[in-house]
Formats: C-alpha cells, sequence, structure tokens
C-alpha cells in the first residue's frame, strides 16, 4: 500500500468471512472466536487496527476515485453522529495530519467515519 492510497470501509459485521488472512488459517483453529471472546469478557467498546488488518478484513479494497470537495473543510477533528456500541479504529500507515486533502475528508465524512488529527 502506498502512501495515499484510501481503504473503501467494509461496513459489516465479524465473521468467518472477513476476518482476514491471519485468522483464516488452519493453524490458527479457534483463535478468532477466542479473541472475540476475551473482547466480550473485557467489555471492550473498541478495537484498534493497522491498515493490513483493515484492508484484509473490514474493507472492499483500496478507493481509486475520491468525491471532489465542493468546499474548504476545517482541518480539526470530526465526529460522525451513530448510535454504535462498539468501533474499530483504524491506525493507517500515514496518519491522518493537517496535510490531509479535502476530498479525503469529503470521503470519510459521506461514510460517516470519525477521525481525529495527529
Amino acid at each position: 500500500m502506498k502512501i495515499g492510497d484510501k481503504i473503501v470501509p467494509y461496513a459489516g459485521n465479524y465473521s468467518r468471512q472477513n476476518r482476514g488472512r491471519i485468522f483464516s488459517l488452519p493453524e490458527c483453529g479457534s483463535d478468532a472466536e477466542e479473541y472475540g471472546n476475551i473482547r466480550g469478557f473485557y467489555k471492550c467498546q473498541a478495537m484498534l487496527y493497522g491498515t493490513t488488518t483493515m484492508l484484509e478484513g473490514y474493507s472492499n479494497g483500496l478507493a481509486v476515485d475520491l468525491p471532489k470537495a465542493d468546499k474548504q473543510y476545517p482541518k480539526k477533528d470530526y465526529i460522525a453522529k451513530s448510535e454504535v456500541e462498539n468501533y474499530i479504529i483504524a491506525l493507517p500507515q500515514c496518519a491522518l495530519t493537517e496535510a490531509v486533502s479535502e476530498d479525503h475528508l469529503v470521503y470519510l465524512q459521506g461514510l460517516g467515519i470519525s477521525y481525529i488529527f495527529a
């Protein structure tokens, strides 16, 4: 993945079909289910994943064309309105800084994705 590529988020539930390359290996056995049990035991409300995990298990590939921004967006944190109880925090290889394009911010906000600036 090159800096500047964007991940297309996956809006779905964790399942065997989208659990990524590592947890899909036969030698992992029931590790994925145990991982879920641990999250449940500790009542985790969020998970922190890197780019590779997001691409392999929670995305629909890379975004090729971003929508064009019709205005200038403020370079400040954005919290999308949501009623979900569990979150995935994606930590991309290139952190979201004030150098991010307005097109990228339009893309994230259009999908209802919150973000913070590093």
